[in-house]
């Protein structure tokens, strides 16, 4: 009876080593679809940022264009603000001598290109200067 006890003890056993080895392979076959899975989404995610890094860098390249641009811009308008005083000053000036002289300033052809090129400038600022404080934000 022992005999027969120990074989059907030696089947319990094999068969439950058959269903651990069952368990396992249902274990990995679950394992293998989330590597699956993980592969799939991590190469979509690859071609996806790779474009976007491509499409940073070019945002990069125009955010240093773009304060290149506004310095140099800011750069002019400095030098308009500068001389929008000294103009003014320049003008006064001439205004009073011509008045001494009994003549219109304006008649001056000096203070007619004077006035031309300070009005072309102030014309030039005014766009520039509705811009500019919106393209510094765009590159900070």
């Amino acid at each position: 009876m022992s005999k027969h006890i120990n074989k059907i003890f030696s089947m319990i056993q094999t068969e439950l080593k058959s269903e651990k080895v069952e368990l396992s392979e249902a274990k990995a076959k679950v394992l293998i679809k989330d590597f699956r899975k993980a592969e799939s989404g991590m190469k979509a995610k690859k071609k996806i940022l790779d474009n976007l890094l491509t499409e940073l860098k070019a945002i990069e390249k125009l955010k240093s264009k773009a304060k290149k641009e506004y310095d140099e811009a800011s750069d002019f308008m400095e030098i308009y603000g500068r001389g929008k005083d000294r103009y003014n000053s320049l003008f006064d000036s001439f205004e009073k001598k011509a008045k001494e002289l009994g003549i219109n300033v304006s008649q001056i052809p000096i203070m007619k290109e004077l006035d031309k090129s300070f009005d072309d400038a102030a014309d030039a600022y005014r766009p520039l200067s509705s811009i500019i404080f919106s393209v510094r934000q765009a590159y900070e």
